[in-house]
């Protein structure tokens, strides 16, 4: 009895190894032999009849190479195509453990979405994912996505090239220098006809910023986009879009932010936390204007303070010059602001030789959407008007402005008044002038005079549309050419 054991287990002894070696053996010809690639292509197209494979080359564990890839499903509305697919494996990472993809390419690829299924029942709201971490690291190498035509639900979506990498470690993304080139969008064409809903919104109501959580730490090293085309109704052309940035938990780092387009150059950088007011510790941006009579306008801004009260440090340069600072809350629904401008220049026409010109020496507005006052002083000169020196200050609204103090000195002598304009309803106006020492010889000798007095006009647009227009008081007094001149009315 006691041999009998003996044997068997001697036996068994010797059939485990045997066993192991036997599936081991069966496994590296699975997964590190064509024989077992073209296996595992034969059971995937059985278990999924609707895919369909011309020829594969390579190894599951080593790199496949896939040739004529289809795979057609009618019910799901689903066409697709596509000449190459590569995969490559590293299989000694596996050991580490690691799993590190060497290279992943799709050579003209062509995907159709032509519909959608009806959805039986509606989706349940989940909680919000608030960190992503993977126990084994993994890293690809390279992507590769070449000759890519998407069609979606009428919107076409083409790209010439796409190439990054990307390691991810932990809760730590990493997405290596990327290049997406000769980018070509049409969107889908709207139905002019068909009714849109819109959801029902207080425009009294403040803006409220959601909290966002980023559940995993972002790094992007560096994101290029060239030549991108958007086609549709507001047409949209890109020359170049590059990213550096980097993002974690509710703060997002922007490092350096290039976008070129045929209408405007610009290059900004921030550091924005997105929960609360948004804090914005820094924001620098610098613009240059490509087209119109405006090109070669440059703005150099810089903020700070949050999104629910940005302070404003701005430089206006080129066509027109000037220096902005100040601060406004855009979340509010009246907008508050204090803003001042200051070192302005400006002409017409904007280039070359002007006609007119504007010297700006300072223009302050304080208070919201609902009320406001402004003050403004400037000087101007031109062609066939006399040199002014403009110091005014108004109060008003969207509706309405009452211009309580006007001052004008020109022509040798000084116009001064009040003006109250409403426009809520009809045009109305009410206007009270003083002339004091008027010479318009100064500008136009044949008129050599000096000249004073007052003029009060009021008006309005009737409901007809014509004008209503008063003259309460006019009285004018002095001397043209040597000759009295006295108006009285």
């Amino acid at each position: 009895m006691t041999r009998t054991v003996a044997k068997w287990l001697v036996r068994f002894a010797l059939f485990i190894p045997c066993f192991v070696l036997v599936l081991l053996l069966l496994l590296g010809g699975l997964l590190f032999t064509q024989a077992g690639l073209n296996l595992a292509m034969w059971g995937a197209q059985k278990a999924l009849p609707q895919l369909t494979v011309d020829e594969a080359e390579g190894a599951i564990l080593t790199g496949i190479t896939l040739h004529q890839v289809n795979f057609s499903d009618p019910d799901l509305f689903i066409e697709l195509h596509a000449k190459k697919v590569q995969l490559e494996l590293d299989a000694e990472c596996l050991v580490e453990p690691r799993v590190c993809i060497d290279n992943l390419a799709l050579e003209s690829l062509s995907f159709a979405l032509t519909g959608t299924a009806p959805t039986q029942e509606e989706p349940t709201p989940s909680e919000p994912i608030t960190e992503i971490t993977l126990p084994v690291p993994i890293s690809i190498n390279h992507v590769q996505l070449n000759d890519i035509a998407l069609y979606v639900l009428g919107t076409e979506i083409k790209w010439k090239s796409f190439s990054t990498a990307a390691t991810m470690e932990g809760r730590v993304l990493t997405l290596h220098p990327t290049k997406w080139d000769s980018i070509d969008i049409t969107l889908a064409p709207t139905d002019a006809n068909a009714s849109t809903e819109k959801a029902s919104t207080d425009k009294n109501a403040d803006i409220e910023l959601p909290e966002v959580l980023i559940p995993l730490d972002v790094v992007v090293e560096g994101f290029d986009i060239h030549n991108f085309a958007l086609h549709g109704e507001s047409p949209v052309k890109v020359n170049h879009l590059g990213l550096k940035a980097k993002a974690s938990d509710h703060l997002v780092s922007i490092e350096k932010l290039v976008l070129d387009m045929p209408e405007v150059r610009a290059d900004a950088s921030t550091e924005i936390e997105l929960k609360g007011d948004y804090s914005l510790p820094k924001l620098t941006l610098n613009a240059k204007l490509n087209q119109t009579e405006l090109k070669g306008q440059t703005l150099a801004l810089k903020a700070d303070g949050s999104v629910a009260k940005l302070n404003l440090n701005a430089d206006f340069g080129g066509v027109i010059k000037a220096h902005l600072e100040g601060n406004l809350k855009p979340l509010q629904a009246v907008l508050p602001f204090d803003l001042s401008l200051s070192q302005g220049e400006v002409q017409w026409p904007l280039t070359g030789k002007y006609d007119y010109r504007s010297d700006i020496e300072s223009i302050d507005i304080k208070g919201n959407l609902d009320a406001y006052q402004i003050s403004l002083a400037l000087k101007a000169q031109g062609k066939d008007i006399p040199d002014l020196d403009l110091d005014t200050s108004a109060s008003g609204t969207l509706e309405s402005i009452d211009v309580h103090s006007l001052v004008l000195n020109t022509l040798g002598g000084r116009v001064s008044g009040q003006v109250e304009a409403d426009w809520s309803k009809l045009v109305k106006w009410n206007t009270t002038l003083g002339l004091d020492s008027i010479q318009p010889g100064l500008q136009w000798p044949e008129a050599e005079g000096n000249i004073s007095g007052s003029i009060t006009t009021n008006g309005s647009l009737t409901e007809s549309g014509g004008w209503k227009v008063g003259v309460p008081l006019l009285a004018i007094q002095g001397l043209i050419r040597d000759y009295p001149l006295y108006i009285n009315g």
